[in-house]
């Protein structure tokens, strides 16, 4: 009797775990799904982390010799959006409701710019106030308005660990 109850419960504990990982790996598997997660949660998905732009308007971003890729840092308690813009650093007010996103006006340093990193800069500063919503999907963080994509960031800290 021991060894068919010890069996049995061997087959439940198993059986329960399995259905654990299934429920774990299907949300895994689509980061930006966010299942019975609150509007909070959905934003400590976004805020905190440093987002480097690896793609601007389909147009890939290398990291320049002499700097920084532009980057933001969405601060959740103060809903402040700070960063660097490729020559400039920035800071301005965002807007989430779960998945939408709209950023305001935008404060910018007036440092002198080469025209290369004006015209990134530029391109940013219109993504940042073109995007509507936001999704993280493989870990990427990508700017939208309506289906088009309009930039995809990385995790600095990935970013940095992958070269």
């Amino acid at each position: 009797m021991k060894t068919t109850c010890g069996k049995s419960l061997l087959v439940v504990v198993v059986a329960g775990s399995l259905a654990l990982i299934t429920s774990t790996a299907s949300q895994a598997a689509d980061p930006s799904t966010t299942v019975g997660a609150s509007p909070l949660s959905v934003a400590n998905d976004l805020t905190g982390i440093t987002w480097r732009v690896v793609e601007l308007s389909g147009h890939p971003v290398a990291t320049p010799l002499h700097g920084d890729r532009p980057f933001i840092l969405f601060d959740a308690a103060k809903r402040q959006a700070t960063g660097y813009a490729g020559c400039n650093r920035f800071f301005g007010g965002y807007d989430l409701d779960g998945a939408a996103l709209t950023f305001g006006l935008m404060g910018a340093t007036n440092m002198a710019c080469p025209d290369l990193e004006e015209g990134l800069e530029t391109e940013f500063f219109k993504v940042l106030h073109a995007t509507r919503r936001w999704e993280i999907v493989d870990g990427v963080l990508r700017l939208l308005n309506g289906e088009a994509v309009l930039a995809r960031l990385v995790n600095r800290l990935l970013d940095e660990a992958s070269r």
